[in-house]
């Protein structure tokens, strides 16, 4: 792990943790607590785009606090603020990057999902936009495909334990750019409170299985077995499964060019982070050749997917209160077999 442009991540557990609901603890308690809140599945981190500089952000939610987090050189974002009822906590997060084509100033959205079933939009400096109920349970998991992100149309997607439910991507730029008040919003009713969200939802006979993330035809889930899962999304089988990946974390990476070995530039490949081994391993797209992997990296961590643009993955070691993007170095380690 050596050789990497790590970012500090010291303000984290102060920004989480000491407000005014708990204003005494200690620079090292903070830090234990941060901690131990990450292992039992409590903290939310994603990446954004930064308002003020090129580069990234890191949005974190722990328990009712909202915390962005500037990743680029110079000036950095900063932002956090205490949101929710007092009953509430952040159960998911996902950011929604604005449509570079637009004409608009609409923001990009940070979406947070709740353990009372809510979705609420947030502006890149954490303001509250709209609050949303989706469901009666938590939302467990939150996904968002942005304008330019690929083929298919702008959307996010918001997992329950017994449902899914969608939103179109123009319904966030629409409650967003009332926020910017760029456009006009007389044509969604008025101009007292944002527009509210068109949500398409199913409701499930049984839970909806392992994390995943999504790309296209397939998607990569860890479940509580120790398993790694490429499954088939219009299908929902399972075509590969790797064994002894406990507390695993996936995410899809782009394969840029100069890779020792590997697909194509370009091409989508699995990441895999396993803790307890202390290692990140890349693998070809379809999860049977492992092309290369990086020792070293801490136990307690989050693997960060990807923006939509570019190829770069980003590991937050939260023992160090640090983050780097690590594509570099899984493309320039040795090879496996």
């Amino acid at each position: 792990m050596d050789g990497l442009q790590w970012r500090s991540l010291a303000p984290l557990p102060k920004l989480l943790l000491q407000h005014d609901g708990n204003p005494s603890l200690g620079q090292g308690e903070e830090h234990a607590q941060l901690l131990q809140a990450l292992e039992s599945g409590s903290v939310s981190l994603v990446l954004g785009p930064s308002q003020t500089a090129e580069g990234s952000v890191l949005v974190a939610g722990l328990g009712q606090r909202l915390v962005v987090l500037g990743l680029g050189d110079g000036a950095h974002d900063l932002a956090f603020d205490t949101v929710l009822t007092e009953s509430e906590r952040i159960t998911s997060l996902a950011v929604m990057e604005r449509d570079p084509g637009a004409k608009s100033t609409q923001p990009a959205a940070i979406l947070v999902g709740t353990s009372a079933g809510f979705l609420q939009l947030h502006s890149p400096d954490a303001r509250l936009v709209l609050r949303q109920a989706l469901h009666d349970r938590a939302l467990l998991s939150l996904s968002a495909r942005s304008c330019d992100a690929g083929a298919g149309v702008p959307h996010a997607l918001a997992t329950f334990e017994n449902a899914v439910a969608r939103v179109a991507g123009w319904d966030v730029a629409a409650a967003m750019q009332w926020r910017a008040r760029s456009w006009s919003v007389a044509g969604w009713g008025g101009g007292s409170e944002p527009p509210a969200l068109d949500v398409a939802k199913w409701t499930l006979g049984r839970g909806v299985g392992p994390r995943a993330a999504a790309l296209g035809q397939w998607a990569l889930g860890c479940d509580s077995l120790g398993r790694v899962l490429l499954i088939d999304v219009a299908t929902s089988l399972v075509v590969v499964m790797l064994k002894g990946y406990r507390a695993a974390q996936a995410a899809w990476m782009e394969w840029p060019a100069g890779g020792v070995r590997g697909p194509a530039p370009g091409s989508s490949v699995p990441v895999i982070y396993a803790p307890r081994k202390g290692v990140l391993e890349v693998w070809a797209p379809d999860l049977r050749t492992r092309l290369a992997v990086l020792r070293g990296v801490g136990p307690r961590g989050v693997l960060l997917s990807p923006r939509p643009r570019g190829a770069a993955l980003w590991f937050a070691d939260l023992d160090a209160l640090r983050c780097a993007d690590v594509a570099p170095a899984l493309v320039s380690a040795a090879p496996c077999g």
